[in-house]
């Protein structure tokens, strides 16, 4: 029966069902996702607005003192859609006058009313703003309305894209994956997801945006004929990190964590083996495609639930085998997931964003596995007990030293024994705080900072994490 079930045709119901699954699995991200509401625009009148002709819903510049604040002419007024805090630091209000919207609407309106105020109409990207004439600004009121500054763009089946804050943008990754992990967690190995992150200041072209995004939907999964071993696996319950995947569902009151390794990358997957139910155990969805090295009598005697099939692509036969019957040291094919970001500092950098055959950007680093995420949690925060110069130092110095030693060929540097010591000695030679000096630091977690080091990985936690996001 188990055989049939695998080898059922795709029907039209069945792929309408899929399709109508990832759709609403896409639908549901932003809704899913704890987004902080922004407390409310201002609206600006003018006793002269009717001479300048504004187009409806069109977009204007209101050049304040050294800014310019972004508006939307609506019915012969004007709407605000900056952050209004970020406006104030800008005015050069002191951070107690910026840190709460309310303050920050109180600052700006001082300097709003009563005044003749240049408006412009942004005339497209490395072209001069047109000026249309001077505003006389009669009054400011503030909108209290709560609005969630998210804007949805694309929400099909396969591609899922949507305008968020910058500081926001590592909860709605974090939100994505453990929807994922939770809803595809017995189908990972072989539907594997790919997110990418486009920043960009907030005056670079929406359509310079919109392009890198583009470039980083190309991006599909390498050859899936790479094999993973399988180096530890256990039955049992979730570790209290990853608890957050039982919410709404009873599928991981019983759970097989398997670790699984190529090369020096190491991923972690938790597969549910129950149903709904959180009794019947799932003999349908979670198996994986088993290289048996055509040693087929012994997998059909040792495996308690072992199919013929063939692999998508292949002609040749296949054993697929329940995630439950996997053993220390077998070789599993295992599409993973991947992680991907960009700064657009210019709007040249889009051209940056492309992918070879298999699916690697000229940075060696990039694209990351969407596992990694929780690892570069951990490790920048042990990075933050440095002192910002500290751990610019630090990183510098590493990347300085490759570039020196290695100039083009810095893939040598990965495996170089002499530059992964200095490496070492760097980070532990650093100005860690007395509280929480070098020594302190677990063995395990050393090692995850050196290897972090060695890949290039702490220059781009910093450029993320400090250049981008702005965290001290």
């Amino acid at each position: 029966n188990q055989s049939k079930l695998i080898n059922k045709e795709d029907s039209f119901s069945r792929i309408q069902r899929v399709w109508q699954t990832t759709q609403q699995f896409w639908k549901e991200v932003l809704t899913d996702t704890p987004l902080p509401q922004v407390k409310g625009r201002l609206t600006i009148e003018s006793n002269n607005i009717d001479q300048f002709k504004l187009q409806f819903l069109g977009n204007y510049d209101l050049v304040l003192e050294k800014t310019k604040l972004s508006l939307l002419h609506c019915k012969g007024k004007l709407t605000t859609t900056d952050n209004l805090c970020y406006v104030a630091k800008q005015l050069g209000a002191k951070s107690e006058q910026y840190a709460k919207t309310e303050l920050a609407v109180e600052y700006i309106r001082d300097k709003l009313l009563n005044q003749q105020l240049s408006i412009e109409e942004p005339t497209g990207y490395g072209s001069p703003n047109q000026l249309r004439g001077k505003l006389n600004i009669s009054n400011v009121t503030f909108e209290s309305t709560d609005y969630c500054p998210a804007i949805p763009i694309l929400a099909e089946p396969s591609t899922f894209m949507a305008l968020v804050p910058a500081d926001k943008s590592l909860e709605v990754i974090k939100a994505i994956k453990t929807k994922y992990e939770r809803e595809m967690g017995k189908v990972r190995n072989r539907l594997p997801l790919h997110l990418g992150v486009v920043y960009f200041q907030r005056r670079t072209p929406l359509r310079a945006a919109l392009d890198a995004g583009r470039q980083m939907l190309t991006y599909s999964s390498p050859d899936d004929k790479q094999l993973w071993q399988v180096k530890s696996t256990k039955t049992g319950q979730l570790p209290a990190e990853k608890q957050e995947l039982t919410n709404g569902t009873k599928q991981f009151d019983e759970t097989i964590t398997l670790e699984l390794t190529q090369g020096d990358r190491t991923i972690t997957w938790y597969v549910p083996n129950k149903m709904g139910d959180g009794t019947t155990e799932d003999v349908w969805y979670p198996y994986v495609f088993l290289e048996t090295n055509d040693e087929d009598s012994k997998v059909t005697s040792e495996r308690k639930r072992a199919i013929k099939s063939q692999r998508p692509g292949e002609t040749a036969s296949c054993w697929l085998v329940h995630a439950s019957d996997l053993k220390q040291g077998d070789q599993i094919y295992f599409t993973p997931s991947t992680f991907d970001f960009e700064f657009l500092d210019t709007t040249a950098r889009r051209f940056e964003i492309y992918y070879d055959k298999n699916g690697c950007r000229p940075r060696q680093t990039r694209p990351f596995y969407l596992e990694d995420l929780d690892r570069f949690d951990t490790l920048w925060k042990i990075l933050k007990n440095l002192e910002k110069s500290q751990r610019h130092q630090v990183i510098y110095t590493i990347e300085a030293t490759r570039e020196m030693w290695y100039r083009q060929d810095e893939q040598e540097s990965l495996t170089d024994s002499v530059f992964k010591q200095f490496v070492t000695d760097t980070l532990a030679n650093a100005s860690w705080p007395k509280e929480e000096p070098w020594k302190n630091i677990t063995q395990d977690l050393q090692k995850q900072l050196i290897d972090a080091g060695v890949w290039g990985e702490l220059a781009d936690l910093a450029e993320l994490h400090s250049s981008i996001l702005k965290e001290q």
